[in-house]
């Protein structure tokens, strides 16, 4: 994984952050303790298993997770999350789902996150399944959750 970006973080900001490499349905309280702030970026729709992951992420979490996803089945009104066997979305055989705005923040609520706030963050992309069944411009929905606890 490209880790550039972290790398210059740790150099020049945080010299003295801890590096883990671990499997994310690994991480737990008494694997890697509990933190206030808890980022989950570009995770969601790489994990075979999405909900057992951000469980993970969420039980380490004390009060903020973020959490920044691809996300899918924006028009459909209810909580829903699109499942790519192989290379379907950018055909990229990792990526495995693409989730609506209400299905994370139902899963968030789930697992015990009580304020969620959310901002969109478009990002151009070739297609998916979706765009070709509804003619849907060629724009990738992603959004940022910011979860409390409290």
């Amino acid at each position: 994984m490209e880790s550039r970006a972290f790398d210059l973080v740790h150099e020049r900001l945080a010299p003295a952050l801890e590096v883990q490499d671990i499997d994310i349905y690994d991480i737990s309280p008494s694997t890697v303790g509990t933190f206030d702030f808890v980022l989950f970026t570009g995770v969601l729709y790489y994990a075979r298993h999405p909900l057992l992951a951000l469980e993970r992420a969420a039980s380490v979490c004390t009060d903020v997770l973020v959490v920044e996803t691809d996300l899918d089945a924006i028009s459909v009104p209810r909580p829903v999350m699109v499942f790519y066997p192989g290379a379907e979305l950018k055909q990229d055989p990792s990526n495995w789902w693409g989730p609506n705005r209400l299905c994370v923040e139902a899963l968030l609520r789930d697992l015990g996150f009580k304020t969620i706030a959310f901002t969109p963050t478009p990002i151009p992309r070739k297609w998916t399944i979706f765009d070709l069944v509804k003619h849907k411009p060629a724009i990738t929905p992603r959004g940022v959750f910011h979860a409390r606890r409290s």
